[in-house]
């Protein structure tokens, strides 16, 4: 990670603001807030919700899920109420879809005990919720509509082999980006947008999982600040932008734990 950060420092300046970026420094975050949760359930289960967290990004930036309230039919607090709740659907939804595609066994019940436990005790879901909205409007443009949008982002596979379960989803996008769950056709589409590799998977591969989050990552970053940010993403996304500055900002692997 230390000659990651270097590389990156020398290339970018001290932040590179990119999609796999903020997604990776998110994913650390949850990993300090989620690891005591997940020390009953072991690695398996930390390693496919940290999956989760970072891959869902890249479902929502090319949004295959949508957040689908507008406040201009239920006003700012409840159509904020109505995406989160439908935003912790699809979250846990994509998680079993992670364990399906890490071929990894969870049950019924311990997948709802996770869920219940992880939505009682952990904040982290405020952050992520915001991150995700705003990266989930990034490409949306009144003179561009969502088909034409789909069309684009496609553009290469619309003249693959796949090209008709891509068409079948461009024609019905409304019906497939407005669902908690991902039907076969998402499943199939979603090999074209998400990453190849996750470099964070390195961070806990062949290790303890759980003393890795301790004793390297939860030094990255000040947990105090972090606090106060949860807190606020936990009222509204004022802080959003401030947050994900801090995140991002390389300077904090040098100051840390590879001072």
């Amino acid at each position: 990670m230390y000659y990651s950060y270097c590389a990156a420092s020398n290339l970018n300046g001290y932040r590179f603001l990119n999609c796999a970026n903020i997604s990776n420094s998110l994913t650390l975050i949850t990993s300090i807030y989620t690891k005591d949760i997940f020390l009953k359930y072991g690695q398996d289960s930390y390693l496919n919700f940290l999956y989760t967290s970072y891959l869902l990004s890249f479902v929502f930036l090319s949004r295959i899920k949508i957040f689908p309230h507008k406040n201009r039919d239920h006003g700012p607090e409840h159509a904020r109420e109505e995406n989160y709740n439908r935003f912790i659907q699809t979250f846990f939804h994509f998680y079993e879809f992670v364990f399906s595609q890490t071929g990894k066994k969870i049950s019924k019940e311990e997948l709802v005990k996770i869920k219940k436990e992880l939505l009682n005790k952990s904040e982290i879901f405020f952050p992520l919720f915001a991150t995700y909205q705003r990266l989930n409007a990034m490409f949306t443009n009144p003179d561009i509509t969502d088909k034409d949008l789909y069309s684009r982002i496609f553009y290469d596979e619309l003249k693959g082999d796949q090209k008709n379960i891509v068409a079948e989803f461009i024609e019905n996008y409304q019906k497939y980006t407005s669902q908690a769950n991902y039907s076969s056709v998402e499943t199939k589409i979603m090999q074209f947008i998400l990453p190849a590799d996750i470099l964070i998977r390195y961070m806990f591969l062949d290790m303890d999982m759980f003393l890795v989050t301790e004793t390297i990552i939860s030094k990255i970053y000040d947990r105090k600040v972090i606090d106060k940010y949860i807190a606020s993403l936990h009222k509204d996304d004022h802080d959003l932008e401030s947050f994900l500055l801090y995140i991002t900002d390389y300077r904090h692997f040098k100051k840390s734990f590879f001072s």
